[in-house]
C-alpha cells in the first residue's frame, strides 16, 4: 500500500448499458485491486436515462462503490477507470 493513509471513498461509475452487472463490477473491483485499494459495499443502481448523451449513448448502467484507498492512489485509480471503453463517466468523491 502507498505511503500515505487509506481513506474511505464513494466511487459512482457509468457504464454503457450493454455491458452486464455482474461484468462491470467485477472489472471494477479488479481496477481498484491493482491500486492497492479494496472494495466494500457496492448498489447497483440499474440502467437509467441519462440527461445528455455521452459517447453517442442515451442510457447508462450505474454502479456505486464504497472502496478505501490511499489519497497517492486516487489519481492512479482515476487513470485506469478512464481507459475502459466501457465506463462512460467516473466520480470519485
Amino acid at each position: 500500500m502507498a505511503e500515505s493513509k487509506v481513506k474511505q471513498y464513494e466511487l459512482m461509475v457509468i457504464f454503457r448499458p450493454r455491458i452486464l452487472q455482474k461484468g462491470a463490477e467485477s472489472l471494477v473491483k479488479k481496477m481498484i485491486k491493482e491500486v492497492d485499494g479494496k472494495v466494500g459495499e457496492v448498489d447497483f443502481w440499474g440502467e437509467r436515462e441519462m440527461k445528455y448523451e455521452i459517447d453517442n449513448e442515451e442510457r447508462g448502467l450505474y454502479i456505486l462503490f464504497y472502496i478505501q484507498i490511499a489519497k497517492d492512489c486516487v489519481s492512479e485509480l482515476r487513470k485506469v477507470l478512464n481507459m475502459e471503453p466501457d465506463i462512460l463517466r467516473i466520480l470519485i468523491v
